[in-house]
């Protein structure tokens, strides 16, 4: 192997943790409400009272909201938004707009964690299809062709 297909190799391979972080799978956990600590991204359906009282400032027909949690209490959930699904109409993308949640309005909660296993599962398969494309791609008239033409003088 030269030197370049070396250094093409640790770069991708240097690579594949990055591209994994950004991508890594989550999975959702139903809990209950005392159970919420602050900065955990959660998943709130909304009961229809609890809806119908925050019409006037998330918008009508509002099923659920997701959002990271700023603070929470016996009363309150504090959110950052940045989702909100409507029984009614498209889904709404917001960036960390805050909202007081009654939390006797929340039907059910699902708090975001990092899945380990998947993430390192498609960890894995990145860098056994880099291995495979690399090994391919290196045996002589596969994909590429190394030189020119036999014969062929200037």
């Amino acid at each position: 192997m030269t030197a370049g297909a070396v250094r093409r190799m640790l770069g991708l391979v240097a690579a594949v943790p990055v591209i994994t972080t950004g991508t890594a799978c989550y999975e959702y956990h139903t809990t209950a409400v005392s159970t919420i600590r602050p900065d955990q991204t959660v998943h709130v359906v909304l009961s229809p009272e609890a809806a119908a009282s925050l019409a006037s400032t998330i918008g009508p027909n509002a099923s659920s909201l997701d959002g990271r949690v700023m603070a929470v209490d016996s009363r309150v959930m504090k959110l950052n938004l940045t989702q909100i699904a409507r029984s009614v109409g498209p889904e709404e993308f917001l960036k960390n707009e805050p909202i007081d949640v009654p939390v006797s309005g929340a039907s059910s909660v699902t708090v975001r964690s990092f899945d380990r296993v998947r993430t390192f599962l498609v960890f894995g398969g990145l860098i056994a299809s880099a291995i495979a494309a690399h090994a391919v791609t290196d045996q002589p008239g596969i994909a590429a062709i190394k030189g020119g033409p036999p014969g062929a003088t200037k």
